[in-house]
């Protein structure tokens, strides 16, 4: 019993010990389980707004333009006679105004259009030339007080 009392210091250092290594140990276990449960969380919170994002987000539908309010100049520029009212009947049956047909020389067929012509009213245009000429978009737009919303100036058929 001597040695006991002895070594109670010692036997209180042990006790101590173990009791703050398994606090330690619970308070580290607690820590991964909260941080593992965090990000699975935030993963289910992310993926259920993203879900909801999807159902509430409406699908725009292509906004309708009338087509025949666009006046369109078409100038000859292939060289082959007749050309220009050929590109004429093409956008006439797109829905475009009946096009002014007139002659120039241009080897690709080219589009200018005026500022406040819509894109979509552009890629409309476009797609429905695209299938026979090489179609570029002129940088220079159209002056606003001009007669007509597009130039259109065809070249060589593709």
């Amino acid at each position: 019993m001597s040695w006991i009392c002895q070594n109670l210091h010692l036997l209180y250092l042990i006790v101590l010990l173990l009791i703050a290594g398994a606090v330690a140990g619970g308070i580290y276990y607690y820590n991964q389980n909260v941080t593992q449960i965090g990000e699975v969380e935030e993963v289910i919170v992310d993926e259920v707004i993203k879900e909801k994002e999807k159902v509430t987000e409406p699908t725009l539908a292509p906004e309708e333009v009338d087509l025949s309010i666009f006046s369109i100049n078409v100038l000859n520029g292939s060289g082959v006679a007749g050309e220009a009212e050929k590109v004429a009947t093409t956008l006439s049956n797109a829905g475009f105004a009946s096009p002014n047909a007139d002659n120039q020389n241009y080897t690709d067929t080219i589009v200018g259009h005026k500022a406040t012509v819509p894109q979509s009213v552009i890629d409309e245009l476009v797609s429905s030339l695209e299938s026979n000429y090489t179609v570029e978009i002129s940088n220079d737009t159209l002056g606003e007080d001009g007669d007509y919303d597009f130039i259109v100036t065809v070249g060589e058929r593709s």
